[in-house]
């Protein structure tokens, strides 16, 4: 294969990076699971592999095959170094099809299944800090966030300029197996619990724009939101003999944002490193009995990785 064909199918903009230490970035064109998506299309066959690390201690190795109609076939997986959580963290196996609409513009549907494993996912601030307290002086323990399995159907869509500026927008709809446990300390002398442990819907939106340097570089920025939809939770505040209306039901929402920069080198064959910069956000919980929001602690996260088509 030329050297040109990897520089044109690598346009990839979203970071490797997993959902093994927060909801982190997607895959629109990246080097994951779909990772020689292009952003200006390219109709030849391709396989390549993909290997990256992080400074969260997670290696993350990918393989993706296309052939030449534009069907996509590929798996992904990350493991965690960490001494606490040593392990493989997930696997992902996707399938999609791109259909070229015309030189500039394609559209992709696409499909994956992620296996977790089914340690914390996510990091949380404790809210009230002796320092930050609610309206009723309560204070809540750190909650316990675990994303489990998860199935998601996505749409994305690229178009390119002919001066090498390119855009990609890409949708998912994720049904993930969550699980959320909060145990609130009143001031009353007993605890509430909140949370909730079921399949959720979760919506992904990924936004992104760059610049290529044909046979230098390619560099590109990438907004992504992650919502879970509402969700029916349970509370109890362990005082039903007296209140009976102590227990009961919980809308639980969730919310957050990570913003990714990203080069590629494109100088080296069909040998493509490429590093990148993320940084994670919150992700606040809101439930409609609570006084307060509870925030996830926001992360930086950096990438360095190496493509190769053959």
């Amino acid at each position: 294969m030329k050297n040109t064909t990897l520089k044109s199918i690598l346009l990839s903009t979203a970071t490797a990076a997993t959902l093994s230490s927060s909801f982190a970035m997607a895959t629109v064109g990246g080097n994951g699971v779909f990772g020689d998506t292009a952003f200006i299309n390219d109709k030849q066959a391709v396989t390549f592999a993909d290997l990256s690390h992080n400074n969260q201690s997670k290696t993350t190795i990918a393989g993706t095959m296309k052939t030449a109609d534009g069907a996509y076939i590929g798996a992904q997986s990350t493991y965690d170094w960490s001494s606490s959580s040593k392990g493989i963290k997930e696997t992902i196996l996707g399938a999609g099809y791109r259909y070229n609409v015309s030189e500039n513009f394609y559209l992709m549907p696409q499909a994956t299944y992620t296996f977790r494993d089914r340690d914390g996912d996510f990091s949380y601030k404790n809210p009230f800090a002796p320092a930050t307290l609610d309206a009723e002086n309560n204070r809540w323990d750190s909650p316990s966030y675990t994303k489990g399995d998860a199935w998601e159907l996505g749409l994305q869509a690229g178009y390119h300029l002919d001066n090498g500026v390119f855009f990609a927008a890409r949708y998912g709809y994720e049904k993930s197996k969550d699980s959320l446990s909060i145990t609130e300390t009143l001031t009353t002398g007993w605890d509430a619990q909140t949370g909730f442990d079921k399949k959720v819907a979760i919506h992904n939106v990924e936004l992104t724009m760059g610049y290529q340097v044909a046979n230098v570089v390619m560099l590109s920025a990438s907004w992504l939101q992650y919502k879970l939809s509402d969700v029916n939770g349970y509370y109890d505040d362990g005082n039903a003999e007296i209140n009976p209306l102590a227990s009961g039901t919980t809308r639980i929402k969730s919310k957050s944002s990570d913003y990714e920069l990203k080069a590629t080198f494109t100088g080296f064959g069909d040998l493509v490193p490429y590093m990148s910069y993320t940084n994670i956000g919150d992700q606040t919980l809101k439930m409609s009995h609570a006084v307060v929001d509870v925030k996830g602690k926001a992360s930086n996260e950096f990438e360095i990785g190496m493509s190769f088509a053959f």
